[in-house]
């Protein structure tokens, strides 16, 4: 039986903390992780290697979401059913703070 290799997962965010939180969260799950900062640098990623799913932030500057998401159906056409969008939500806590939580659509299927 061949030995099961991990899932490569590209994560794409401009806030440094959230891509810092969700490489830490997937890699810890055994996940192969690269991280970029927008869309522009996730389109660089794409071109050194394969990944398996796509996580990208859906407002970022000089590429967003929807303009890396066009870009990725014209010459990845295979891979634009393996993103999940995510962005950033304020919201107040008990202690009348500001936090961030993150709200993510996809395709409800397990990443394996």
């Amino acid at each position: 039986m061949a030995a099961h290799l991990p899932g490569t997962i590209l994560v794409i965010d401009d806030e440094p903390s959230v891509l810092r939180a969700l490489a830490r969260l997937l890699r810890r799950d055994g996940y192969l992780v690269s991280t970029a900062s927008n869309g522009r640098h996730a389109l660089a990623r794409l071109q050194e290697r394969h990944y398996d799913v796509i996580v990208c932030d859906l407002r970022m500057p000089e590429l967003d979401g929807p303009a890396f998401y066009a870009i990725l159906t014209r010459q990845y056409p295979a891979l634009r059913q393996r993103v999940i969008f995510s962005r950033a939500i304020p919201e107040a806590t008990p202690a009348g703070r500001s936090s961030r939580s993150l709200a993510a659509r996809g395709s409800g299927s397990p990443v394996r």
